[in-house]
């Protein structure tokens, strides 16, 4: 997690996020992920212009677009991302190759659509990075391509060199500007072997854990999300999310998978909700006739809210889970918030 000046900043760039365009779909995917960065960082930052990638068995071109210059033709034109040919001229000589892979990305056509693309939290800013910069990236990507490999989808030698070469450029202007990374589906595997081989945690964290906290996050509508960033309970929110991602990725075994860390952020969150409960009423571990703490976790994570038809809920659980809910700073009155909507 990266701070400047107290406030936290995920850092959303065009080249490892590409996997969100690959298909209609991936929309989806890329709005939740938002709406996830949204709750857990101060500030969002997204990558201005339109990228552009053509991968063959042997060589690779791409560029960058600036916002101004795309035009509604690049916009249409996405799919499919393998197949046919692209050109390059070199002096005067033109080489035809086969794609293998094509890549194409581009934030402006969602934030268009969405109620906080002027929001003052979010900026959408153009970057480049410096002959020295760019040098260190690539001699980065060296270092680390073999460790990297096995966390890459199968392909050419051409895909496996554009994909570690993207995201050590990434990690570079990420850390440059002070910024947490968020990368798709694609580069998140490999940017935790990459993580791995520099001896540092993963670089966007939280969202592993946020995930299990708040299971249906990407249902949330965009207002309970705003809404829910205002609260003065979101910051203690936060922490806590951060901080049990952290305790479960060093509970877990070198090389554990994603499973094995939510599996450990879920049995850390039923010890803290049984925690909270029980601190709340005065019987340790029970709080009604008949009814312990355990089966209240159990109702919080299962249930996800209460009055639910054919579930009987004790009037005293009621009193205080409100109880909880008046803490406005407490985090568990953003947790107890999100599971409700």
């Amino acid at each position: 997690m990266h701070e400047t000046a107290g406030r936290t900043t995920s850092f959303f760039p065009l080249r490892t996020n590409v996997e969100y365009f690959a298909l209609p779909e991936g929309y989806l995917s890329l709005e939740a992920r938002l709406k996830e960065a949204s709750l857990l960082y101060d500030q969002l930052i997204l990558e201005a212009g339109m990228y552009m990638a053509f991968i063959g068995p042997k060589m690779s071109i791409d560029l960058w677009v600036p916002y101004e210059q795309m035009t509604a033709d690049m916009l249409e034109d996405r799919f499919p991302v393998t197949g046919g040919q692209f050109l390059i001229k070199i002096d005067e000589h033109e080489i035809v190759s086969p794609t293998e892979r094509r890549f194409i990305s581009e934030f402006h056509s969602m934030l268009r659509t969405l109620p906080m693309e002027e929001a003052s939290w979010m900026s959408v800013l153009n970057f480049s990075l410096d002959p020295k910069a760019k040098d260190f990236a690539r001699t980065l990507a060296e270092s680390v391509l073999e460790g990297a490999e096995s966390a890459m989808p199968e392909g050419s030698a051409s895909l496996k060199w554009k994909l570690i070469g993207n995201l050590t450029q990434d990690l570079v202007l990420s850390s440059a500007i002070r910024s947490a990374v968020s990368m798709d589906p694609l580069h998140s595997p490999i940017l935790e072997r990459v993580a791995a081989a520099l001896g540092g945690g993963a670089p966007s964290k939280g969202f592993v854990a946020l995930k299990v906290m708040v299971p249906r996050i990407g249902g949330l509508s965009w207002d309970a999300v705003l809404e829910e960033r205002d609260e003065p309970s979101v910051r203690a929110f936060r922490e806590k999310v951060f901080a049990l991602e952290e305790l479960a990725r060093q509970g877990v075994a070198e090389g554990a998978t994603e499973e094995d860390i939510r599996r450990e952020v879920k049995n850390l969150l039923i010890d803290e909700l049984a925690q909270e409960v029980e601190s709340r009423f005065t019987t340790p571990g029970r709080v009604a006739k008949g009814v312990t703490k355990e089966a209240i976790v159990e109702m919080i994570l299962f249930v996800g809210q209460f009055g639910v038809p054919g579930i009987s809920v004790p009037v005293k659980i009621l009193e205080g889970m409100a109880e909880l809910d008046k803490e406005r700073k407490s985090w568990i009155a953003s947790f107890l918030r999100l599971r409700r909507v």
